[in-house]
This record gives C-alpha cells, structure tokens and sequence, in this order.
C-alpha cells in the first residue's frame, strides 16, 4: 500500500472525525502508542495506523477502519502484507510492556482484537492483541517470557472462535484430538484462562458482548484485578 502517515493533531484529523477521539479512545493516548493517520494513496481512504513495535523496531502495522463497519464482510482491521504477524504480531506490545513494568507487575493479557488490548491498556492494565485466533508461535511465547513476564491471562472473545483459539493456546492443539502444534501457554508461564462465555452479565445477551473490548467496565475491571499481578 502507497500510505502517507499524518499525525493525530493534524488539522485532517478534524475532518475525519478523529480530532479528539477514535472508537473511544483519546487522541492523545492513541499518539502515545505511535498512532497515526494514514492516507491509502491508491483508494484515497483514511485509516487509523497501528504500529507493532518489537524492542523499538517496526515489525508491521495495522490498519483500522476510521469508523466500525456496519457489515461483518467488511474488515475492522487490516495487517500489512507480510508473515510478521505469526512471529511478531503482538500489538502494541512494547507500550503492554512498559505499562506492566512501570506499575512492578509480571503478568501480561492476551486477547484477540487490537481494540480490545487498547481498552485494557487505557484502563492501566497490561494486554497484547494476538493479531487473529490462529496466530500464535513457539517466537511469540519466547518474545513474552524474555521481557519479564511470569504470567499470562488468557481473555478471547466469548463466541466459538474465541473459545477454540483459548483451547489451542492452553494445549498447543487446534483441535482436542490433534497433534499439538506449538508449545502450549502453560510450558512457558503460569497461565489463567478467563472464560468470558461462562459469565452472566445480561440475560439478553449475544456471543459479540462477551469480549474485553464490550464488557462492562465494572465487570470487566472485576476480572483484571483479581487476575494481573
């Protein structure tokens, strides 16, 4: 993609909406992870850019749409082209560790989608996105458990996927009668699973609510601070 980067306190950024806040998040909490505007010169579409820094390198990044697509077909998200996201793709991971080890804790959050690791992090918790529910790698584990992490919490998405790609990390096998196909979360990291399907928040509720990213806030602050350490 032909991408021109422009910072969120651009004069563009009011046009677009984003001027103050995106998806809500503040702007400036959004610059603080190297958030950005990006311009696709081919479709003249605007984005949010969501770098994926690595140790302070640049593995790839993440296209979020400025608004959420009211179609299922149309993607939230879109990773740069590229492998990156199985080995590197933890976002935003070195603003997840810095936050973990500026408040003296040793546990780090995984869930799904970026949104989801940015209300986490907002809220002062330590989290990572995995990029998708089946990308995970033997190098992401090693990534994480050589920055300091003792242990990791495990909070995907409530709805069939979400509950497969929990088994998959929990026991390296993408289905309960295959081989394993990495080396399961526990072997690394002491390892608590939250089962946010499990929980009975409303009782007209659908599978889509029982994420981090859609939890009630009292809820869902309920889970961190019994689970991050």
């Amino acid at each position: 993609r032909n991408l021109e980067l422009i910072d969120l306190d651009d004069e563009l950024a009011k046009r677009i909406g984003v001027s103050r806040r995106w998806r809500g998040f503040k702007t400036p909490f959004l610059s603080s992870i190297g958030a950005k505007i990006a311009f696709d010169v081919d479709s003249r579409r605007h984005y949010i850019w969501l770098p994926v820094f690595i140790r302070g390198k640049l593995k790839g990044n993440i296209l979020a749409q400025i608004k959420k697509p009211t179609s299922k077909e149309i993607p939230s998200y879109l990773n740069s082209p590229g492998t990156w996201s199985l080995k590197y793709g933890l976002f935003p991971f070195d603003s997840a560790i810095a936050c973990m080890k500026s408040h003296g804790l040793s546990s780090l959050v995984v869930v799904e989608g970026p949104r989801d690791a940015l209300r986490l992090l907002s809220l002062g918790y330590p989290a990572v996105s995995m990029l998708g529910t089946h990308s995970w790698t033997d190098t992401k584990s090693r990534m994480i458990e050589m920055s300091g992490v003792d242990r990791v919490i495990v909070m995907l998405d409530g709805d069939k996927a979400g509950r497969q790609a929990t088994r998959f990390l929990r026991t390296g096998k993408r289905t309960p009668t295959a081989e394993p196909t990495i080396r399961p979360l526990p072997e690394f990291f002491e390892t608590k699973i939250v089962r946010l399907w499990n929980l009975d928040v409303d009782p007209d509720h659908s599978e889509d609510k029982y994420d981090p990213g859609n939890l009630p806030e009292d809820v869902l602050l309920s889970i961190l601070r019994k689970t991050v350490k």
